[in-house]
């Protein structure tokens, strides 16, 4: 891979001697850096970060202009405090939480609304990609023998009863509760025996009673479908179903349904 072209700008009046790097950077002018294997030898010079964090040095890499979070993010940080963190976000981090941001691989985000955790693994100028603890947290399941093949309404079981049909009771039906903070995402339904006419059933998650954005719509004879796009917040209390509805009959209904989804 070829290395970058890195280019020191002296924005002094005097010439700044680098001894480690044996380069010195001409008062109000510049020097190209090609004596390097890798570019964490010239970046993580500590004398050089001394004159970036003053705004005495700035850096040009491979044509572009970096500011000082930019040029920090592109160091192989030598300790875990060298390195930036965000460890009071509201929200979760997204593609353009990167190095221009000031995020390097091994930064840490932590989400204090949802408890959730995440770890930078490519820093990529919009093109970020975090790593989420999701791993080790829970699945939510539900199931029932069969969701019956009519338009009536009803709510899988949690954990499911799979010797019994689906209840029509939406009220005082058994529901999940949420023991922390956190968010439903990642909604898998199964129809372990498709059958059926092949019109649609939609299964919804309901959080209070009340219809989410996360659902999965899909034809009596699909075996398998999922929403691995939308996601629910949920506080600490509030209680979690499942709500089948079909907008017509689908004549013999599919058997030995199941639903699972990730609480992170």
């Amino acid at each position: 891979m070829a290395l970058p072209t890195i280019i020191l700008n002296n924005q002094t009046a005097s010439d700044i001697d680098l001894v480690q790097l044996a380069v010195t950077v001409p008062a109000s002018g510049s020097v190209t850096v090609s004596d390097f294997n890798f570019t964490d030898e010239i970046l993580n010079d500590e004398e050089l970060q001394v004159h970036i964090d003053a705004d005495e040095i700035s850096v040009t890499y491979d044509g572009d202009p970096l500011t000082v979070e930019q040029t920090k993010a592109k160091i192989l940080p030598q300790q875990a405090l060298d390195i930036l963190h965000n460890l009071l976000a509201i929200v979760d981090p997204v593609a353009t939480d990167d190095e221009d941001a000031g995020y390097s691989i091994g930064s840490f985000w932590v989400n204090g609304i949802t408890r959730r955790s995440f770890q930078c693994v490519n820093a990529s100028g919009a093109a970020a990609i975090w790593r989420s603890s999701a791993g080790n947290s829970p699945t939510l399941a539900w199931g029932n023998r069969t969701v019956s093949g009519t338009t009536t309404t009803r709510y899988l079981d949690p954990w499911g009863d799979f010797g019994d049909v689906a209840t029509t009771d939406g009220i005082t039906n058994a529901r999940i509760v949420a023991t922390r903070n956190g968010t439903i995402r990642n909604l898998y339904v199964r129809h372990g025996n498709p059958d059926g006419n092949g019109n649609d059933i939609v299964y919804t998650v309901r959080v209070n009673g009340a219809p989410t954005s996360l659902t999965v719509t899909m034809a009596s004879t699909d075996s398998q479908a999922s929403n691995t796009t939308d996601s629910v917040a949920v506080l600490e209390g509030q209680n979690i179903d499942i709500e089948v509805t079909k907008a017509a009959s689908v004549g013999n209904a599919p058997d030995a349904v199941t639903a699972q989804a990730l609480f992170t």
